[in-house]
């Protein structure tokens, strides 16, 4: 597998992904180009393919424990829910973002009344 950034996002969408997603250091890469070009191959656009690499980011580094040595930490679950926040900005951008069920409104759901047994 290969990592590749020439800085050159106007040209080559694969280092405009990487700009957009923040993977531009070679010496911590986050995704191959490979894992990169497959999840292309499953989005509709840029911005949805952004958000799928940020959510795969997210999936890697959840999996990592934060860390305390002495009076250093290290909270790679931050790091995590950052990648699930930039997720969800880019999935709107992409116009792909569906609201959890849990945030759906229940003004219109219930009222008042609704079970009174009106016979």
């Amino acid at each position: 597998m290969t990592w590749t950034y020439t800085e050159n996002p106007v040209d080559k969408e694969l280092d405009a992904l990487r700009l957009e997603i923040g993977d531009t250091d070679e010496n911590y890469p986050l995704l191959q180009d490979e894992e990169i070009q497959y999840f292309e191959t499953q989005e509709p656009n840029f911005f949805a393919t952004a958000a799928r690499c940020c959510e795969a980011i997210s999936a890697k580094l959840a999996r990592e424990a934060d860390r305390t040595i002495g009076p250093t930490q290290v909270k790679l679950s931050q790091q995590s829910e950052a990648y699930t926040k930039q997720a969800k900005r880019l999935r709107k951008k992409a116009g792909t973002y569906k609201k959890p069920l849990a945030d759906i409104s229940t003004e219109s759901l219930f009222k008042k009344g609704m079970m009174d047994n009106n016979q």
